[in-house]
């Protein structure tokens, strides 16, 4: 019998928590196998894992979902960057972008639903802060972007920036948790030193980010000359 699922969605979950969930009847290398589908080979729906048994199968699919994002609809531009409108499981929506170049690729993906910053040249600051993104949504965008894109996301040539919607630093703890799950070798596999965090500064998150075990490189947004323009562009720095 599973244990209790709090949001139904297995994407965000750690391999020690997919043990957890499917409890002592199971043996541990179910939860390998799990963990396996979900962030190597990126399956979208759990009838796709084809190494579970069958009734250990019908009661995931009874009682969760794999969880990734839906895209609402996407825009391509010339230079073949790839917008994604991606529709959440509450139906709210984020942004993800692919951005190919000759030498690498680079998904930018959202860490919150909107964004409490409010700086004045973003138009995602209209629409003040709905919620934090799980982490669970944040590795979300990347699985659905590298799926839909026939991308291996443990390869050199991919890049993961946390410069979509929201500040990624007044998310932190789930930004962290999407690391650890992006950057582990047994699942998804990308180096860390691939995954970058753009903040608009904020010093007590940056100092807590420099503690981590898992440390992402960190982008800081200046976008003024002067401390008194960036005041009127950000106002987090007042």
């Amino acid at each position: 019998m599973l244990q209790v699922l709090e949001s139904g969605t297995l994407v965000g979950m750690e391999l020690a928590e997919l043990e957890t969930l499917l409890g002592p009847e199971q043996p541990t290398y179910r939860a390998r196998q799990i963990y396996d589908a979900l962030y190597r080979k990126r399956v979208a729906n759990l009838s796709e894992i084809s190494n579970l048994p069958q009734t250990l199968k019908n009661e995931l699919l009874t009682r969760s979902s794999v969880g990734l994002p839906a895209a609402e609809r996407h825009f391509d531009s010339s230079d073949g960057t790839r917008r994604y409108l991606l529709r959440l499981e509450d139906n709210r929506t984020v942004e993800a972008v692919l951005m190919p170049e000759t030498d690498r690729d680079t998904i930018c993906i959202s860490s919150q639903v909107g964004c409490p910053v409010d700086c004045k040249f973003c138009l995602t600051a209209l629409m003040g802060l709905e919620r934090n993104l799980t982490a669970g949504e944040i590795v979300g965008q990347v699985l659905y972007v590298a799926r839909e894109n026939s991308l291996d996301p443990a390869a050199s040539r991919l890049n993961i920036v946390m410069m979509g919607m929201g500040e990624p630093l007044l998310n932190l703890e789930n930004v962290l948790k999407a690391t650890r799950l992006l950057t582990d070798p047994k699942g998804t596999g990308i180096s860390q030193k691939r995954i970058t965090v753009s903040t608009s500064g904020i010093v007590p998150q940056i100092e807590q980010l420099g503690r981590a075990e898992t440390r992402p490189k960190l982008a800081i947004s200046l976008n003024a000359s002067t401390e008194e323009q960036r005041q009127k562009l950000m106002p987090i720095t007042r």
